[in-house]
């Protein structure tokens, strides 16, 4: 039981820092695909 409980902690764990680590690398990609967008319209 306890291997199975470190195991769905160890499975959360890694959600949650692969959430944060997408945001985080997202936001100042999204925003260079935007301002990448813009320029090519102009």
């Amino acid at each position: 039981m306890h291997a199975l409980t470190a195991q769905l902690l160890v499975m959360v764990a890694a959600v949650i820092a692969g959430v944060l680590v997408a945001e985080m690398i997202e936001s100042p990609v999204r925003s260079w695909a935007s301002r990448l967008a813009a320029g090519r319209r102009r």
